[in-house]
């Protein structure tokens, strides 16, 4: 299918499958509504938006395509609702190149890349997304890409929840990222990002880590139940740590070591098994009106 120059249309219950190249192409203003239908085994995206496309994508089954099961790219703006983007052999959802788009309720799982893609300035807004048990990370954020993420729940995936390197600068708030088998969190190589009133617990690593030139801001987020430190800084990390519960971690509530500089302000560090506060092998950094107990 190939929506374009304003074209419209209703595609239901459709069977779209092994095509040469994308399964569905949408571009300059097309704005087809598909619902329900069976997107897989491309050559190429699922469903690729591009240079000003839009659609509304409801509960549909887009699934093992060659590329991402739904690319975004050049002004692409479409909403995606309570769909299943699974199984893929590169990456879920890929926003590029000022691509933007609202998603929303949508299950992404077991893909090849990351659950969700957002590189080159691309700024998607993702809501109570499920995005889970990928076969890397769950999003990963890069390239000058921004992003709006709120109320999501990441979890389970291979490698880090969230990456956010190379300028990227998302907004997180009130998302549940847990579990998988290295951090929540992962800023660095410049990595920005806010992230805001996030529970982040049980992870295999850090809850978050922080290095190598990454500057994020952490607020009122729940750091906890971590199987080591709830946050590391280090290899020259920065970042603002203010206000956040950061709790019961198998290691030190927060590490600096190796030229990581944070400051942190207003958090309350408790209950952990080892230190609160562990600096060390020229970690520095500075600590403003912090409750520190019970470790």
């Amino acid at each position: 299918m190939y929506v374009y120059e304003g074209g419209l249309g209703t595609l239901e219950e459709n069977e779209i499958f092994g095509n040469a190249r994308s399964g569905v192409n949408i571009a300059s203003g097309g704005n087809p509504t598909l619902r329900h239908n069976r997107i897989h085994d491309g050559k190429e995206s699922g469903v690729y938006v591009y240079e000003g496309g839009l659609g509304t994508l409801d509960e549909n089954d887009i699934f093992a395509n060659a590329l991402a099961g739904v690319e975004i790219a050049a002004g692409g703006n479409p909403t995606l609702r309570r769909n299943q983007i699974h199984d893929g052999k590169t990456g879920g959802v890929f926003v590029r190149d000022g691509g933007l788009g609202t998603l929303e309720e949508n299950e992404i799982f077991g893909n090849a890349l990351a659950g969700v893609s957002i590189r080159g300035g691309a700024n998607p807004t993702l809501r109570r997304n499920q995005i889970h048990d990928g076969k890397q990370g769950g999003v990963f954020v890069y390239e000058r890409g921004r992003g709006t993420l709120e109320e999501n729940e990441i979890f389970n995936n291979a490698v880090n929840g969230v990456n956010i390197e190379g300028g990227g600068n998302p907004t997180l708030r009130r998302n549940r990222i847990h579990g998988g088998n290295h951090s929540g969190v992962l800023a660095y190589e410049g990595g920005l990002g806010t992230l805001e009133e996030n529970d982040i617990f049980g992870t295999t690593l850090a809850g978050v880590a922080i290095r190598e030139g990454a500057n994020p801001t952490l607020r009122r987020n729940r750091i906890h139940d971590g199987k080591q430190s709830g946050i590391w800084v280090y290899q020259n990390g920065h970042g603002t740590l203010e206000e956040n519960d950061i709790f019961n971690n198998a290691l030190a509530g927060v590490s600096i070591s190796k030229s990581g500089n944070p400051t942190l302000r207003r958090n309350r560090i408790h209950d952990g098994m080892s230190s609160g506060v562990w600096v060390y092998e020229g970690g520095l950094g500075t600590l403003e009106e912090n409750d520190i107990f019970a470790n």
